[in-house]
């Protein structure tokens, strides 16, 4: 080959100025190659992903067995304690006795509403050290309360329905009851089994308990644990209150919402207000 008829070497810009072809030549015209070219861009790679429904990604470390425990062991003692001093104190004085079934308040239900509230005022205390302890930011979110109201919608006429069939065949079974009840039993079973118990046991056993075990043993390992422990505080109707702990399990799954769990809860306990009729003055 002759010399001079050598193919010229491309260029390559180095510098910020313009080439003939009037492009600017500051970047490398090439692609990156090597590991720079794959690398993956996540913002935070050690996050943790965060729970169905639970909100923020922090919300499901806010609660610890030991800090659950304590909760509800403050919360069980409490209830159990009022509710027996309250019936010692009833029975055990027979003008107090006589007085309240002189005004038709019923000796059974009253210490039952004393233990519910005594239980709260206990326990809440407890729940609101940990809150301000932890820095938690949003209650709510902590326990994975919130949820969509097409979704509680949804619960609620779940529990409604279930509790209308479950009552109709216990009744086709065990036959119906001609028992009538005053409307102080109605007001004290809305206000108990209907609002205070349903959120009380609601936010404890499918919330703060259920997300503080969800995040060392996993999901199956505490919707087993949580259904156990919620039919043993119902030990007179343990076999009728596990199946219905059994649902409102499946429904923390599905929704992954505690606010669900209420709805289905309250309106099941409510669904039971039919069968109680009718009511006498």
């Amino acid at each position: 080959m002759m010399k001079g008829c050598a193919k010229p070497k491309p260029k390559v810009a180095t510098g910020g100025k313009k080439t003939g072809a009037g492009t600017k030549t500051g970047a490398p015209t090439n692609p990156p190659q090597g590991a720079a070219a794959t690398k993956p861009r996540f913002p935070n790679p050690t996050a943790k992903p965060a729970l169905a429904g639970a909100g923020p990604a922090s919300a499901a470390s806010d609660w610890g067995i030991v800090e659950a425990a304590v909760i509800g062991a403050v919360w069980y003692v409490a209830t159990i304690v009022l509710l027996d001093l309250s019936m010692f104190a009833i029975y055990s004085s027979p003008s107090l006795h006589s007085t309240l079934r002189f005004y038709h308040v019923d000796t059974y239900w009253l210490p039952d509403l004393v233990g519910l509230f005594g239980g709260i005022l206990f326990a809440g205390p407890v729940v609101m050290w940990i809150v301000r302890k932890r820095k938690i930011v949003s209650f709510r979110e902590s326990i994975q309360w919130p949820c969509s109201n097409r979704v509680a919608g949804w619960a609620l006429l779940t529990g409604f329905a279930l509790g209308i069939g479950g009552s109709l065949a216990k009744g086709m079974l065990l036959g119906s009851s001609s028992e009538t009840y005053r409307w102080a039993f109605i007001i004290y079973f809305v206000a108990s089994a209907v609002l205070l118990g349903p959120a009380t046991e609601e936010i404890y056993f499918r919330g703060i308990l259920f997300v503080a075990l969800t995040e060392r043993v996993g999901k199956l390992p505490s919707i087993v644990t949580v259904s156990l422990l919620f039919s043993l505080v119902h030990p007179r109707h343990f076999l009728t209150v596990l199946p219905i702990a059994i649902l409102l399990a499946a429904m923390r799954l599905y929704t992954g919402s505690v606010r669900a769990c209420f709805a289905c809860h309250a309106t099941y306990n409510l669904s039971l207000l039919f069968f109680m009729l009718p009511i006498r003055r």
